[in-house]
């Protein structure tokens, strides 16, 4: 989980990359990356708070299942949260956040 961690601070770090122009907007920029890589049994309520205010979340979540992004809370989903909106992708539903 630290490499996910690692990864989301990069992230962070990187909002030069023009294809993350969006993540300039984003709520979690100013929030400690940990809020969003909940171990155990932390809770994922602060981390989607953050994301139901964000505007960008819907970037964000579209980032996150694009496939990029296996680990944490992004656009206010867990990891399994996500994998369970692959199915509805594919079959040209649309996902919300």
């Amino acid at each position: 989980m630290n490499e996910a961690k690692d990864k989301m601070k990069s992230y962070l770090a990187d909002m030069a990359n023009d294809e993350l122009e969006w993540h300039k907007e984003a709520v979690c920029a100013q929030t400690d990356p940990e809020v969003f890589y909940p171990e155990g049994n932390t809770t994922t309520k602060q981390a989607k708070a953050i994301c139901k205010i964000c505007p960008v979340s819907s970037e964000c979540l579209e980032y996150a299942l694009s496939g990029i992004e296996a680990y944490g809370i992004w656009g206010g989903k867990t990891a399994t949260e996500r994998l369970k909106m692959l199915p509805l992708r594919k079959i040209g539903r649309p996902v919300s956040v």
